[in-house]
């Protein structure tokens, strides 16, 4: 008995210590004037022009990239000047 305990505490460390899944690439949010993000081949640009001609903001989020498809979002509030162009 005093053989077994000592093999199933050792067991038990190895075990703490295997690694984990990996862990999927986390999004990336942009939101100044000129930002951008590189991945691949691509890189997706966040150019808030005319942002100065209301008031708001705009931020985008690179989700992922799967072979030639890059996926994002991107979410905006802006106030005043409703015919103006943000980009």
């Amino acid at each position: 008995m005093k053989f077994t305990i000592p093999a199933i505490a050792g067991l038990a460390s190895l075990a703490a210590a295997a690694p984990t899944q990996t862990i999927e690439e986390r999004s990336t949010q942009i939101c100044g004037q000129w930002d951008s993000v590189q991945t691949g081949s691509y890189t997706l640009y966040q150019d808030l022009w005319n942002e100065a001609s209301g008031t708001g903001s705009q931020c985008t989020t690179y989700n992922s990239l799967s072979g030639n498809t890059i996926s994002w979002s991107t979410r905006w509030s802006w106030a005043n000047a409703p015919t103006q162009v943000r980009l």
